[in-house]
């Protein structure tokens, strides 16, 4: 599960110097710092997550999956509920 999450953060570093560089000629590099910020510091440490015991990495990969599902659940929850609209 460790390079499913290395798999992601790569395809977020590359998506994003897609469409940075190649959609918009880089043009928009501004509003794009914060997913290559985002995605290296997503490379940079599922990359040391490998390093850890199998117990360990076990528990992180464990804790980032809850983290996502969680959000997403939420963000769910706001969209049908309609309190995701701001005025």
């Amino acid at each position: 599960m460790v390079y499913l999450f290395l798999l992601i953060s790569a395809s977020l570093l590359f998506y994003t110097y897609y469409r940075d560089m190649v959609s918009f000629s880089g043009m928009r590099s501004d509003g794009y710092f914060k997913y290559y910020f985002i995605s290296i510091g997503g490379l940079i440490f599922w990359t040391s997550v490998l390093a850890l015991k199998k117990e360990i990495r076990a528990a992180i990969v464990t804790f980032a999956t809850s983290i996502v599902f969680s959000l997403y659940l939420v963000e769910g929850l706001l969209k049908l509920t309609g309190l995701d609209v701001v005025e």
